[in-house]
């Protein structure tokens, strides 16, 4: 669906949006229904998806202006296009520690067995 958008779309900045627009419509479909197993997957996917739509966001400043109107914040944009692509495996990393912390608990099943009590009048 994504690449479709460049067939029919010519400028640049249009297709960065619709790069965008088919990422939101994908998030919001995720944060909808939860296509993974795991709750943090979900989590994982949703903020690459976010991390994706922010980089899109930054890749538009590169659509108008010279070389020389881009120079002063050119490696500004590049290294924070940079950073924000590096960010989901540190966020990957932590969602598998907490993961690993619930899971070697002892006390791990009284935990849930609470929670459902807890949840299951409302249900």
């Amino acid at each position: 669906l994504m690449n479709i958008g460049y067939t029919f779309i010519q400028l640049g900045i249009a297709q960065i949006y619709w790069v965008m627009l088919v990422l939101a419509f994908y998030a919001s479909i995720v944060v909808m229904f939860n296509p993974w197993r795991h709750r943090m997957a979900n989590a994982l996917d949703c903020y690459c998806n976010l991390a994706l739509i922010f980089v899109a966001s930054l890749l538009a400043f590169y659509v108008h202006g010279d070389a020389e109107e881009l120079a002063d914040t050119e490696q500004m944009i590049a290294g924070a296009v940079i950073f924000i692509n590096c960010t989901p495996l540190a966020v990957a990393c932590c969602l598998a520690a907490n993961m690993c912390y619930w899971d070697t608990r002892p006390d791990r099943f009284a935990v849930r067995a609470r929670e459902i009590k807890k949840l299951s009048p409302a249900m």
